[in-house]
């Protein structure tokens, strides 16, 4: 599903192919100061041919910047 404000970049993964839980991924972005003070909702997706359906999820989050 997509929402207004996502944005799609490619990444890799870190971790082990098969196992549950360990793929990791760092990236960086700068925060537009007109977002100071705002929480947002974050949650990522990944290809993976080894899940049902082939994308894995993240944990979902909210961050508010700024604070």
């Amino acid at each position: 599903m997509f929402f207004p404000g996502t944005f799609f970049t490619p990444f890799t993964l870190s971790g082990v192919a098969g196992q549950v839980g360990n793929g990791q991924a760092d990236l960086q972005f700068s925060i537009p100061p007109s977002l100071f003070g705002t929480t947002i909702f974050h949650q990522a997706a990944s290809l993976d041919p080894l899940v049902p359906g082939g994308i894995a999820l993240s944990n979902p989050f909210f961050a508010t910047y700024g604070q």
